[in-house]
C-alpha cells in the first residue's frame, strides 16, 4: 500500500497476516494511521508484523552519541526510514490500533559498531536488544 496516504485498496479483514517493512512519517503519528490501516486489512484473529530498525541496539545508541543521529536514519538511508521508533513506541501504537498478543522480537542479527562486519551469533542471543539490529512487532486482530 501507499504509506503516504494511509489506504490500501483492499476490502477489510482480507488478510490472515499483514506485514510492514517500511515506515513513513504517519507511522508514528497520534493514534498510529498506518496499523490502524494494517489492523483494518487484517481478519479476526489475524496477525499485524511491523519491522523497523532497533534504535536501542549499541550500534543505534553509539551511532546516536557520535554522530547524533540513529544508526538507520543517517542521511545515506533516507527515505528507506523517516520516523525513528522505540519498543514503547510500537507497543502503544499497536495497543492503540486494537492489537493483543503484542511481542518485541529481535533479529538476532547485529552489525559490530563503526564496521561491516556482524557480531558473533552467541551475542545476539545472549542479548537481543544490545545486539539485534532490528525488531519485529508481532500482534493480534480480536476476533469480531
Amino acid at each position: 500500500m501507499d504509506l503516504d496516504t494511509g489506504k490500501a485498496a483492499l476490502p477489510d479483514a482480507c488478510a490472515d497476516v499483514v506485514a510492514c517493512c517500511r515506515d513513513d512519517r504517519a507511522f508514528g503519528e497520534t493514534r498510529g494511521p498506518v496499523v490502524r490501516e494494517l489492523v483494518r486489512l487484517a481478519k479476526p484473529g489475524g496477525w499485524v508484523l511491523i519491522t523497523t530498525p532497533n534504535q536501542l541496539s549499541l550500534l543505534s545508541l553509539i551511532t546516536l552519541v557520535i554522530k547524533k543521529r540513529f544508526s538507520a536514519f543517517q542521511d545515506i538511508h533516507y527515505p528507506a526510514h523517516l520516523t525513528a521508533l522505540l519498543e514503547i513506541d510500537l507497543n502503544r501504537i499497536a495497543a492503540e490500533a486494537g492489537l493483543t498478543e503484542i511481542s518485541i522480537l529481535y533479529s538476532l542479527e547485529g552489525r559490530l559498531v563503526l564496521t561491516s562486519r556482524h557480531y558473533p551469533q552467541f551475542l545476539p542471543r545472549l542479548f537481543p536488544r544490545a545486539f539485534s539490529d532490528n525488531i519485529l512487532l508481532a500482534g493480534r486482530k480480536l476476533d469480531d
